[in-house]
């Protein structure tokens, strides 16, 4: 026997408009492939024999007219090349014949098709006389070919796309199988087909993701509370902030590859090395009695805001790492001006006016960007078109926490901007100074001093700013 083993690429377009119906199924391999199966692998007497029993038994009127023997049945097959020259195998050939002969043998309608003279079948069409040349890329997309290819190589096949294989003939008696465990296989994942192990995956990722970010966050909270908070690691933040658009574009190219580091690399970025913002806002919006309903109610936004934002970008990473979603120009789109969100960043330390405008420009790209795309994103699978309506409620939750800020009290809003309580991480330094100076602890640096207001035009500014987030 002969072996070898071949990456094949397939596509089925079908209708569920007037119940499931199957329009047509693509096949395609590489032209070495056909040429090895068809010329060497099919080109025996055996296989000859074999399609022309088929038309003496099953196609009765094909055999008459023409005029066969089995003798001159062979010859005529013999006359045939195996399969054209691209490798072909829809024209006058051996290939064809083979291939029409399988379905002959169970509908009688294909018997057509295996006549050396022109017969046609019972549709009017005439089949296995003359290759319609039909090109492959008339089925696939670029980006599918080039999906396939770089697949096959990573699967360790060459330019060839072939491999040879051991080939074992199967014994006439097959040896009773042993008794299993009544064990294997009970699992209920392993009774899961492959798509639905991939949303378990990738569920089982995302889970972990979030478990890792908020106990980071847990962690920086537990040095403020025991009054560790210092001016150096509150410098090394700042200088953290500067790579986290280039450790988002890292993580996100390493989920579109299937390289699993993106994980911890997204993790790091998005909950910023544990600074906890989630749980400031929380703590901020349910304990701080100074401050007043409103600025409490537009911390607990900028809570929920921030919680769902980094679970909705986790899920989005964790379904493309996991291929529920394919790597394209519909799904990219979205998260890349995200991306671009963290190049000002610094900006809005000593450039506030800048930042804001700058963020809020991106802001609006993003949002038109994620409207034109969401439709798309949700018909490859529906958790990608939640994880985009998330991350859009979530910024909106910093919007409506911006409006908050218009109808505060002057005094209020001159707080909520100053550099004590207007900004994340100078908010969480002045807890921390709070936290040591209540139990004692010598401090490493003083807390930020406020910044007066003129009017409550400044409050416009936090609204842009809220926005941006």
């Amino acid at each position: 026997g002969k072996c070898f083993i071949a990456p094949s690429h397939s596509s089925m377009h079908y209708s569920v408009k007037e119940g499931f119906k199957v329009k047509s199924i693509a096949v395609f391999y590489y032209k070495p492939a056909l040429k090895l199966l068809f010329g060497d692998h099919f080109n025996t007497n055996e296989v000859r024999d074999d399609v022309c029993n088929i038309i003496e038994s099953s196609c009765q009127e094909t055999w008459k007219l023409n005029n066969l023997t089995m003798d001159t049945c062979r010859s005529k097959y013999d006359d045939l090349p195996a399969s054209d020259e691209d490798a072909y195998v829809d024209g006058n050939s051996k290939g064809c014949r083979i291939i029409h002969s399988r379905f002959a043998r169970i509908n009688p309608d294909h018997c057509a098709h295996l006549s050396f003279e022109p017969e046609e079948d019972s549709k009017g069409r005439i089949k296995c006389q003359e290759s319609i040349g039909q090109q492959f890329q008339d089925f696939f997309s670029k980006y599918e070919l080039e999906s396939f290819l770089k697949t096959a190589h990573e699967w360790g096949f060459d330019e060839t796309m072939l491999k040879p294989c051991e080939y074992e003939d199967v014994p006439k008696a097959l040896p009773k199988p042993a008794k299993s465990n009544k064990m294997k296989d009970s699992n209920p994942t392993l009774l899961m087909n492959d798509y639905e192990f991939q949303v378990y995956m990738c569920w089982i990722l995302y889970v972990t993701m979030e478990l890792a970010g908020l106990g980071m966050e847990y962690l920086v909270w537990r040095i403020m509370l025991a009054g560790d908070w210092s001016k150096k690691k509150e410098d090394y933040w700042k200088v953290a902030q500067f790579v986290f658009p280039l450790a988002t574009a890292t993580g996100l190219g390493l989920a579109v590859s299937g390289n699993s580091l993106a994980l911890p690399v997204i993790v790091l970025s998005l909950w910023k090395v544990g600074f906890p913002e989630t749980i400031m806002c929380y703590y901020m919006a349910l304990y701080e009695k100074r401050n007043s309903n409103l600025e409490r109610l537009a911390d607990f936004l900028d809570g929920i805001g921030t919680a769902v934002h980094h679970s909705s970008a986790a899920m989005y990473i964790c379904l493309l790492l996991t291929h529920l979603l394919p790597a394209n120009k519909y799904t990219l789109a979205c998260p890349l001006p995200l991306v671009a969100q963290h190049w000002v960043v610094l900006l809005r330390y000593n450039y506030t006016n800048v930042y804001a405008g700058l963020e809020t420009a991106i802001e609006i790209w993003w949002e038109w960007t994620s409207f034109s795309i969401i439709e798309h994103v949700h018909e490859y699978h529906w958790m990608g078109g939640m994880a985009t309506l998330a991350m859009l409620f979530a910024h909106w939750c910093y919007f409506i926490a911006g409006i908050l800020c218009l109808f505060m009290k002057k005094d209020e809003a001159e707080r909520r901007l100053s550099k004590v309580v207007g900004d994340n991480l100078d908010r969480f330094s002045f807890l921390a100074y709070e936290r040591a100076s209540s139990i004692g602890k010598d401090s490493t640096f003083a807390p930020p001093g406020q910044q007066g207001m003129t009017d409550a035009g400044q409050s416009v500014k936090y609204l842009m700013m809220s926005a941006a987030r």
